[in-house]
């Protein structure tokens, strides 16, 4: 919250606002502080909206009215703080009420909320960015409302064009970690429209320009999420536990579309990735790693990287073997991406790759 200083005015509307929230004053005095309250909703001061912004869910009665009032408050509000607190409220109405809370995304005052947020001189704000975004990634993956599905296809698919997704891109996380198979599943189909779209933008761009930058920030963070949630998955389960089994299958096509970006921090994501989710399928794991990992990359110079991927070696050449003993074309991959270490002067990768050798004498 702001800095504000403690005034007779906002310290009355914040108490009330205070007795309101508590489930013994608003059966006993409800009404009394609702008709208290509602005429400071369009006050000249923020912090005393603010404080109407907390709790006008419970300045009506019934969820239909809940939901005008909110709609009419985003449509006069201008403080990004007090917006962001009426988001929160409006999403405890997504699960109960979500073609309504829908409609409310293309309502004209969100129009212009999106407007100011994406202007370039706009002040960031996240409590509102996350707040819409989390409203309408819900809506789109989980109720598959029509508006949402529209805007967040919108936000992937151009991700340069609008501030939002940059959070959008972050808050998948939620999706790709709690939902179930099916949510996971379009929370992918998601990131890997964003990632095709920076790869277009990457090869038609200058590499000294803006739009080549952007394509990579973009794909940095597409990769750093889907590894964060693998590990995420990996430590609420155990390490010895599997990931859900969809997770690799909806993560590959990310990679690939990814594997043009020979950015370290990208390539490194993917590699700690795959070592995460290797034993739900060996050889697909190691196609990938050997799509993403080329001699000469900035990647193989890494001490960090070289550690990390030979270690995945490692586990190809003892807990995976019998998966990749006898096809070639994975052998192959496996002694081409030890000589990309090997050639970087890695000594574990010399080593691996002679135990390699010796294992087909």
């Amino acid at each position: 919250m702001r800095g504000w200083s403690p005034t007779a005015r906002r310290s009355g509307v914040g108490g009330l606002s205070v007795l309101l929230r508590r489930r013994d004053w608003a059966e006993a005095e409800g009404d009394v502080l609702r008709s208290a309250l509602r005429p400071f909703l369009d006050d000249p001061d923020p912090v005393v909206r603010w404080f109407l912004a907390r709790v006008v869910h419970l300045v009506e009665r019934d969820p239909e009215s809940a939901l005008e009032l909110i709609q009419a408050r985003l449509a006069v509000e201008k403080d990004f703080e007090n917006g962001g607190t009426l988001l929160a409220c409006l999403g405890r109405y997504a699960a109960e009420h979500p073609e309504q809370v829908d409609r409310l995304l293309y309502d004209a005052a969100f129009g212009s909320w999106l407007d100011a947020f994406d202007d370039d001189d706009a002040q960031v704000d996240y409590a509102f960015a996350d707040g819409f975004v989390e409203i309408t990634l819900y809506l789109a993956l989980v109720r598959k409302t029509a508006h949402a599905r529209s805007l967040a296809q919108s936000w992937f698919e151009e991700p340069w064009d609008f501030k939002v997704c940059d959070r959008a891109i972050i808050l998948t996380r939620r999706f790709l970690n709690d939902g179930g198979a099916e949510v996971r599943s379009g929370a992918f189909a998601l990131l890997l429209l964003a990632t095709k779209a920076a790869e277009r933008r990457r090869a038609v761009s200058d590499s000294s320009s803006e739009e080549f930058r952007k394509a990579y920030e973009v794909v940095s963070s597409v990769c750093t999420t889907v590894h964060l949630v693998s590990d995420d998955v990996q430590d609420r389960r155990g390490h010895d536990a599997p990931a859900p089994a969809d997770y690799l299958r909806n993560a590959l096509p990310v990679f690939w579309a990814a594997s043009a970006f020979r950015e370290p921090s990208i390539v490194h994501d993917i590699v700690q990735t795959l070592a995460h989710l290797a034993p739900q399928d060996p050889a697909e794991t190691l196609r990938c790693l050997r799509g993403v990992v080329d001699r000469g990359d900035p990647y193989s110079y890494d001490s960090l990287a070289q550690e990390a991927t030979t270690a995945l070696c490692a586990r190809y050449l003892s807990e995976f073997w019998k998966d990749i003993a006898d096809d070639d074309t994975l052998l192959t991959a496996l002694r081409e991406v030890l000589t990309v270490f090997v050639i970087a002067g890695h000594p574990p990768a010399i080593d691996l790759s002679r135990r390699l050798g010796e294992a087909f004498r």
